[in-house]
């Protein structure tokens, strides 16, 4: 898998959101020859107070989505996919201060607004959290990844296990933040600063990339456990331990059967940007599948004494490891 190549996509889908109003200001703007037109922060009987703590909210609420940009911007360059929230924690926390001040002498209008900033707020939050644990989950893959280069299959499906569950948590996350953004889709004023449309495309898009992240995740899995059963039978079979061998294989076989049912499954229901990757896997696990069932009936034949037809299977079953199923 070509890691990389999903981190631009990750990180351009979280952070879409809030945006400034065309003219590069918040809120409302006077006129020397007219009354200003009254908006959510700005009606004849506005607190001032209120449409001030209000209009930095905004300005803290903006800010935390640009830090969590700039920390999402490095995955695609360090190779590191983990952030630090504690800036747009920070951020966070300012926003909802400004709204608790704000609260304080807001009138009906002003009060719906805070009302609105705040479940907002809390949709950033729980986007942040989904972030940060999709970030772990790639860097466990990273991890993964090193195991399998050096043949420490096992260890590649604990890391990829672990990976699965950050793709989960971070699932859990972006549903919980769905659930909010359904209710500030219609309860926030028009003449707001957030770009619902691009808001909900984005949180639409990150929940699909935790699926697929986590559909990989989970299948790897099975497919590396499938490969350390593969070479310790070749090791049993080289051995001459022929039974414990065809068990092996057998095990590899039933392995690489699964993950391929559910790799090629999922190659109809992830997102593009997925899609080859997944191909690519189902090719994989069908290649050693069908190595697989040739040495399962090779580690027979050589169980039997009948070394000339086993040396043939072992020797299919090289020539369809050499298959390429990078696309």
């Amino acid at each position: 898998m070509d890691r990389r190549s999903y981190l631009s996509f990750v990180g351009a889908a979280a952070v879409a959101g809030c945006t400034e109003s065309s003219d590069g200001e918040s809120g409302a703007t006077d006129t020397p020859t007219e009354a200003p037109t009254p908006t959510a922060t700005q009606t004849p009987t506005a607190s001032a107070d209120a449409r001030d703590a209000i209009e930095q909210a905004e300005e803290d609420l903006n800010q935390a989505i640009t830090l969590l940009q700039e920390e999402t911007d490095t995955w695609s360059t360090t190779g590191d996919a983990s952030i630090s929230t504690k800036a747009v924690d920070t951020a966070l926390a300012n926003a909802r201060e400004a709204l608790d001040r704000a609260e304080e002498s807001a009138n009906g209008d002003q009060q719906e607004r805070v009302d609105v900033l705040r479940s907002f707020a809390d949709f950033v939050d729980k986007t942040v959290s989904a972030v940060s644990a999709v970030g772990d989950g790639i860097n466990e893959i990273s991890t993964a990844v090193s195991y399998e280069n050096t043949g420490r299959y096992k260890d590649g499906a604990e890391a990829l296990d672990s990976a699965a569950s950050y793709f989960g948590d971070a699932h859990d996350q972006l549903t919980a933040a769905g659930e909010t953004f359904s209710e500030i889709k219609d309860q926030l004023p028009s003449s707001s600063d957030v770009d619902l449309v691009q808001s909900e495309t984005a949180q639409e898009e990150l929940v699909a990339l935790a699926d697929a992240y986590q559909r990989f995740a989970e299948t790897g899995a099975i497919f590396d456990r499938g490969l350390a059963d593969y070479y310790s039978g070749v090791d049993k079979y080289n051995n001459e331990n022929f039974s414990d061998a065809e068990e092996d294989f057998s095990n590899a076989l039933e392995h690489f059967q699964t993950a391929n049912d559910q790799y090629s499954t999922a190659e109809d229901e992830v997102p593009q940007e997925f899609v080859s990757t997944f191909i690519e896997q189902t090719c994989g696990t069908r290649v050693y599948s069908e190595a697989s069932n040739r040495l399962v009936l090779a580690s027979q034949s050589a169980a039997e004494g009948n070394y000339e037809e086993a040396s043939n299977l072992v020797t299919e079953a090289e020539s369809v490891l050499n298959e390429n199923c990078t696309a």
